[in-house]
């Protein structure tokens, strides 16, 4: 085996452990979920999980959808028209 045929092998074996590892944390914490919620006892909490399940299944909204569209049209014209992450938490931390 090459050095590059090893090196891919063992990124390949990184990532899939990793990729395995991201799925049982997935696991664990909806395992956690389920737990939690058989012995909530909250409906207000419960209502607003329900109402959060509804729009998750519905998707975005035309309004969202239109916005979305809207700023990447505006993105597409100017490319160069954008803020810097950096920029915009500066700002953000100094109370607008």
């Amino acid at each position: 085996m090459s050095l590059f045929q090893g090196r891919i092998s063992y990124q390949f074996s990184f990532l899939y452990q990793n990729a395995k590892t991201d799925f049982l944390n997935i696991q664990a914490s909806k395992i956690e979920l389920i737990h939690w919620l058989t012995e909530l006892q909250d409906q207000k909490i419960i209502e607003q999980l329900q109402v959060f399940r509804a729009q998750q299944e519905k998707g975005l909204s035309d309004a969202h959808k239109a916005l979305l569209n809207e700023r990447l049209a505006i993105y597409k014209n100017d490319p160069t028209n954008v803020l810097d992450w950096k920029d915009v938490m500066e700002e953000i931390g100094n109370g607008l």
